[in-house]
């Protein structure tokens, strides 16, 4: 767990947690106040919390609101959250009173954002988005495409210009450059996503951590299954799958976000790979990737000294699911490694440079075929496949 950074040797940022994974922004843990693992009160910035059955935010605000059932209808100074019967974010209502409406797709991914006389629509590829459109009044719309690698944004391409766009090691943007190479955008982000700096124009890349899209009318980051809240560095509803991920606390972010991403905001399949971005581990894990990770450390297949990583490609998924995917991914990497068919299964993957032992099922002896279910990522795509993913209804007070 990450506990303090330095910025400039002199600034101090706490990231602590407690054994519950309850995060603080205080080395002594008294600057918040949790109960079950749900923030209640910020003292840092005067917030209280409030949470419908589901576990969901349905109000943060500046005053306590008392009694067994308090009320938590909206107050001028408030933020007000309303939520969909599957979980996903309805719609939010500002401090200034001001609303904002999501919609989304029978995935689960979100096509829409309306706030005020502005609309923007999102087209998506996969998990990631492919295009953004931007309605405003009477104004000619604007089409922004993204290209990406992975879930890496790579460019930017908006009003006839191209801008290429230069990652962390962990994905996240950190600058701008247009067609000419001069830097027109620059942002540093702290130990739990908010801005630090930012030149250039503001919002420029709206992507913070790998996976993350940060929506700057709630201040929050949609997180793809979930939203993400920068200022306090958790999420503001449950993980779906809720104890079955092997997380006590349902809603925590990655442990250490200098090493870890979350690209869904659920629970995970994930890879290793060298300095060159090179595939040498596909794996999956019900426990803390952390713990999971710790155990490569000491085992030698993780070698942080030279520059290896685990990413989480693939989250809130059953046993026979991540298994599945975990052999899709090893196949493909046998395939594009052209190796000798006539070899051992365990010859092939070292010649493809993995490490796994052989973990692949053939196909039918899979739950399904992912073949009929059309891409990479189906297995995630569609709501009824995913453990846990629908929630019951329950009557919000």
């Amino acid at each position: 767990m990450l506990s303090i950074l330095l910025y400039n040797g002199k600034e101090e940022v706490w990231r602590t947690a407690d054994k519950l994974g309850n995060l603080y922004e205080s080395p002594d843990f008294t600057d918040r106040i949790y109960y079950n693992s749900r923030l209640e009160h910020d003292g840092k910035r005067s917030w209280y919390y409030y949470y419908d059955c589901e576990g969901n935010l349905i109000l943060k605000s500046p005053y306590q609101r008392h009694g067994k059932s308090p009320d938590t209808s909206w107050q001028s100074g408030s933020w007000a959250y309303e939520w969909n019967a599957n979980g996903s974010l309805k719609s939010v209502k500002r401090v200034d009173g001001k609303e904002i409406n999501f919609t989304y797709d029978a995935f689960g991914r979100r096509i829409g954002k309306n706030y005020g006389n502005r609309e923007f629509l999102y087209i998506w590829d996969g998990n990631v988005t492919l295009h953004e459109i931007k309605k405003e009044g009477k104004q000619e719309d604007e089409i922004t495409t993204w290209v990406f690698e992975g879930f890496t944004p790579t460019a930017k391409l908006v009003n006839g210009k191209s801008y290429s766009i230069i990652s962390d090691y962990l994905g996240t943007p950190l600058q701008a450059i247009d067609s000419e190479g001069k830097l027109i955008w620059e942002r540093e982000l702290d130990i739990y996503g908010r801005v630090r700096k930012e030149k250039g124009e503001k919002g420029f890349c709206p992507f913070r951590y790998q996976g993350q899209y940060f929506d700057s009318e709630v201040d929050l980051c949609y997180n793809r299954f979930r939203y993400y809240d920068p200022s306090t560095g958790i999420y503001i509803s449950q993980d779906p799958i809720g104890l079955a991920g092997g997380i006590l606390n349902l809603y925590s972010f990655v442990s250490n976000s200098n090493t870890w991403v979350d690209i869904f905001g659920l629970d995970w399949v994930y890879q290793i790979v060298d300095s060159k971005g090179n595939v040498k581990y596909y794996g999956i894990t019900e426990r803390s990737p952390v713990f999971r990770g710790n155990e490569h450390i000491d085992g030698g297949n993780l070698d942080l000294k030279q520059g290896e990583k685990m990413q989480i490609i693939a989250k809130d998924v059953n046993h026979d699911q991540a298994r599945t995917i975990e052999a899709i991914k090893i196949r493909e990497k046998l395939r594009a490694s052209n190796v000798d068919r006539t070899k051992s299964i365990a010859e092939q993957l070292k010649e493809a440079g993995l490490r796994n032992k052989n973990r692949g099922r053939d196909i039918e002896k899979r739950p399904f075929d992912p073949d009929k279910m059309g891409g990479e990522y189906s297995l995630l795509d569609k709501p009824e496949d995913v453990n846990g993913f629908k929630k019951t209804g329950c009557s919000k007070k």
